[in-house]
């Protein structure tokens, strides 16, 4: 039994969500443990975007960052991992367009790339972490429920958050750009994208070259449709302090 299972019978999630109920006005890792789980994260309330730039190869868009995932940390910056095997879809495209996405469907075909192919990623995400989130359980849904329909909201909900974390204009509104011969600080890196989001992110890189960015949430209602708010990472950059290269992609 995975651990979210575990959870689900001590703090059994109720249907006042998926019936359209008032769920109290509540701001996830910020309340007690007999928490509505179907109205409020938990225990993964610290929900991360996380962003790629992929330089060699180059996937995506020259000017745009790519989606990597959303992932529900616990409030200490611990995780759980793939909750519910049986809900690991081997096919989300195809979900998808059962569920009529085709504008979301072409959009992720852009902008949430994979190494071993799109789709790939979008199973091993949702199945490693979506089926982490504890408001997007089936239960949650009641009657309405249909099957897959929590996968849609998974990555609708991610590609929203992505499309407001615009990590490229974000730099280059700082002087922060792809360059072969231009290098960076950490402190210069942080700063930019603190202004703009409004909390420190995780900045990641592969050896000198930056990759990765995470923005850290706090969320107050559902993890579809809920107010994501800014927080602090918990986790520690790895790249060093400055000679930071933000490689083109090519």
């Amino acid at each position: 039994m995975s651990p979210l299972q575990l959870l689900s019978l001590l703090t059994i999630p109720t249907l006042t969500a998926a019936q359209g109920l008032n769920c109290p006005n509540t701001l996830s890792c910020h309340v007690p443990t007999n928490v509505d789980t179907c109205c409020t994260e938990y225990p993964g309330g610290l929900v991360v975007l996380t962003q790629f730039w992929d330089y060699s190869p180059a996937r995506g868009p020259a000017d745009s960052w790519t989606i990597h995932g959303l992932w529900p940390d616990n409030c200490d910056g611990s995780f759980s991992s793939a909750c519910d095997p049986a809900r690991a879809y081997p096919d989300p495209a195809q979900i998808l367009e059962d569920f009529n996405q085709q504008d979301l469907l072409t959009y992720m075909r852009t902008y949430w790339k994979g190494q071993r192919g799109d789709e790939n990623l979008w199973q091993h995400e949702f199945a490693k972490h979506g089926t982490c989130l504890s408001t997007l359980m089936p239960s949650c849904y009641g009657r309405e429920y249909v099957h897959g329909k929590e996968l849609v909201d998974y990555m609708q909900q991610t590609v929203s958050l992505h499309k407001k974390r615009d990590s490229y204009s974000w730099l280059n509104a700082c002087g922060i750009t792809p360059s072969l011969t231009k290098t960076y600080m950490l402190d210069d890196i942080k700063s930019c994208l603190q202004s703009a989001f409004g909390a420190v992110p995780y900045v990641g890189c592969t050896g000198k070259n930056l990759s990765e960015i995470w923005y850290y949430h706090w969320v107050r209602g559902r993890a579809f449709g809920g107010k994501y708010e800014a927080t602090d990472s918990t986790t520690n950059s790895k790249c060093p302090q400055s000679g930071i290269k933000y490689v083109p992609k090519n």
